[in-house]
């Protein structure tokens, strides 16, 4: 399977192309600068709700295995939820542990949407700080944090609201010696449509300790697949 347009961007629309899972790792686990930090899979319109979050499921499998077989740690379930999220958002991490991804599948909608990333590690290392550190006096949330990382943000252009899509994000916060090296996230959402669902399948990861039991046990892992039930629409 080829990147057809970007190192962060697998288009699996034509149902032929087998997951470049070693792609997405690469991609996506990354302890330096060499990698964009996401992954963005395009899967089309041949799919249902259910087959996508079985998808992410795997997926995580996937790349735990491979990080397991790389370092001796798994990747665990922090969260896993459903909901319809029609909000424009700033620049952020989610709250996790400090080396972390988010994993988010998004179903098809009528609702327009834009997606960035800002590599704020990038930006740390640049600007001679920690990325912990950035986070404490630059915070995007304000104008002045959201200015520092001009030139290192990227839309993924490639997204189409109206297929099913996968995002991978390096959610981390780690010291550049430690760990893996995170981007921050953001969406626009021009004109939301409370009449409409902009439904988005979200799963928090965490890199964990060789022995730590995983916080979401199984049978929750297989509810998230089976249940079509969407939480309350966030404000």
């Amino acid at each position: 399977m080829e990147n057809t347009s970007a190192p962060y961007h697998f288009d699996l629309a034509n149902g032929k192309s087998p997951v470049d899972v070693q792609g997405v790792f690469k991609a996506v686990l990354r302890s330096n600068f060499d990698a964009p930090g996401f992954a963005l899979l395009d899967l089309g319109t041949g799919r249902s709700p259910r087959e996508i979050r079985q998808f992410m499921v795997n997926m995580k499998a996937q790349l735990s295995a491979m990080l397991q077989h790389a370092s001796g740690r798994p990747l665990h379930y922090l969260s896993m939820g459903r909901f319809d999220q029609q909000v424009t958002t700033k620049f952020h991490l989610d709250g996790a542990p400090e080396e972390s991804v988010l994993m988010l599948g998004y179903e098809p909608t009528p609702i327009h949407s834009r997606l960035f990333m800002a590599d704020y590690a990038a930006c740390a290392h640049a600007n001679g700080i920690s990325p912990k550190d950035f986070l404490r006096d630059f915070n995007p949330m304000f104008t002045l944090g959201a200015e520092k990382l001009n030139g290192f943000v990227t839309e993924l252009r490639e997204f189409n609201h109206q297929n099913y899509n996968v995002v991978l994000i390096n959610n981390s916060s780690a010291s550049f010696s430690a760990g893996m090296q995170g981007v921050m996230h953001k969406a626009e959402v021009p004109s939301p449509d409370l009449a409409r669902q902009r439904i988005v399948n979200s799963t928090m990861i965490f890199v964990a300790d060789a022995n730590q039991p995983e916080p979401i046990s199984r049978v929750a892992q297989e509810e998230f697949v089976a249940s079509d039930l969407v939480s309350p629409r966030l404000a």
